[in-house]
Order: structure tokens, then sequence, then C-alpha cells
């Protein structure tokens, strides 16, 4: 059985034969937006490896849940709003 792990995407990897095998959007993005967004600090993107080669993705997004959109009984003080993160984007290679 083949081990995993997970780390921060770099340059160095390469996402040439990443292939979801069913939404081409999810290729792409980890082929030409993933590594721009990450370094801008828009997204964060980690990718999973299996004998150094990429077999799966996520993209985590961040935001912040304003105030009035939390029910009375969840705020706990926050009044502004409550930072959080979304999970953008979550692909794995067609060969697992």
């Amino acid at each position: 059985m083949s081990s995993f792990r997970a780390t921060p995407i770099r340059s160095e990897f390469d996402l040439s034969q990443f292939d979801c095998g069913g939404d081409e959007s999810l290729n792409d993005y980890l082929k030409n937006e993933a590594l721009i967004a990450h370094q801008r600090g828009a997204s964060r993107t980690h990718v999973w490896l299996s004998d150094n080669m990429v077999v799966g993705y996520y993209t985590l997004i961040p935001l912040t849940v304003t105030s009035r959109d939390i029910p009375n009984h969840m705020r706990c003080g926050f009044n502004v709003g409550v930072p959080g993160f979304v999970i953008g984007k979550l692909a794995l290679d067609r060969s697992l």
C-alpha cells in the first residue's frame, strides 16, 4: 500500500500528469492557477504526493462570516465576524 503525504504546492512539482478524469476545470486550476493564488495569499493549495507524484489536491480559501449571518446564540462575542476557511477545490487523480 502506498503512503501519501500532503505538502503545500511548490513550483518544482510536476503537475502535468494530474488528471482527475472528470471535471477538466479541476485539472486546469491545479496546473494553471493554484500556485499563483497560493503565492499571492488568495488561497492555500496542498497536494497529496505518492512516490513524488501528485495524486490529489485541496485548496482552502479564507473567508469571514459576518455577524449578521450568525444566529445570536452562536456569536460568542464576535461582533464583526468569524474568520474561517472554505474548501474551494478538491480532486483526486483517476489513478487512485
